[in-house]
This record gives C-alpha cells, sequence and structure tokens, in this order.
C-alpha cells in the first residue's frame, strides 16, 4: 500500500469525523466510529432523527467519493496474506 494512499484515506476520516463531530456535537471517536460504519455502508451517510443535516450529508458525500474503502481493505489483506 503507498504512502499516498494510506495518507489520502486518513485525512477523509480526519475531515469526516471532524465533520460528523461538529453536525452531531458528539466525540471525535464516536464521530470517526461513524465515518468508519459509513465507508463500509457503500460511503452511504447515515441519518437518523433529521441528523446529519443536508448540507452535511452533502458534504461527507463528497469526502467519501475521494477513496473506496473497501478496495483499499482488500489489499492491505491481499499483501498481508500474499493473495493475487
Amino acid at each position: 500500500m503507498t504512502e499516498n494512499s494510506t495518507t489520502a484515506l486518513f485525512q477523509v476520516f480526519d475531515q469526516s469525523a471532524t465533520v460528523l463531530m461538529q453536525s452531531l456535537e458528539t466525540s471525535y471517536l464516536d464521530a470517526f466510529i461513524e465515518t468508519a460504519d459509513n465507508l463500509l455502508d457503500k460511503r452511504t451517510v447515515r441519518v437518523e432523527n433529521g441528523l446529519p443535516a443536508k448540507q452535511t450529508v452533502q458534504e461527507l458525500t463528497v469526502l467519501y467519493q475521494k477513496v473506496d474503502y473497501q478496495k483499499w481493505m482488500l489489499r492491505i489483506f491481499a499483501e498481508r496474506f500474499k493473495w493475487s
């Protein structure tokens, strides 16, 4: 896995978690976990009780499109277990 792709993934996680933390008024850790859940769920932002707001959903959707988390994870497993 290249350093650039790892850095890009972390930046999306960090930016998304920060946006969610502010929008949901929650901890960074909870927002980070929510980001991971969203990325695993085909990059879909989960809305509960009207939160996060529509504008935030749009912002997160743009961020999520910058990386393919599932593909990234498959590459990690392939490298670790020497899959081809």
